[in-house]
């Protein structure tokens, strides 16, 4: 899901606001989030009028990319299992 939802976003940053999403789309700097609902066509328009208009596109794009490198990197994900599995295998059950 996020490998996809982040090569998603480097071609076009604008996401509907469900799911997990909202947690990794940092509205206006990574890409835009769009509400659902009664007027989620006019605020899609709203949102491509402004991606286009300013030409954030290539400046989200990096954004996303660099979110993708520090947070979601096979390395960190990897990080976070072992971090995980150490914190199990010594007793430790309290996530944070």
């Amino acid at each position: 899901m996020v490998t996809i939802l982040f090569h998603s976003t480097i071609f076009g940053p604008i996401h509907s606001c469900i799911g997990g999403i909202p947690e990794m789309i940092d509205n206006g700097e990574n890409g835009i989030t769009v509400e659902p609902g009664q007027n989620a066509s006019a605020n899609f328009a709203e949102a491509i009028e402004h991606v286009l208009n300013r030409n954030e596109n290539i400046r989200m794009s990096a954004n996303a990319r660099q979110k993708v490198i520090e947070c979601y990197s096979e390395n960190v994900v990897a990080g976070k299992y072992i971090e995980l599995y150490n914190m199990l295998l010594n007793g430790n059950n309290s996530f944070s």
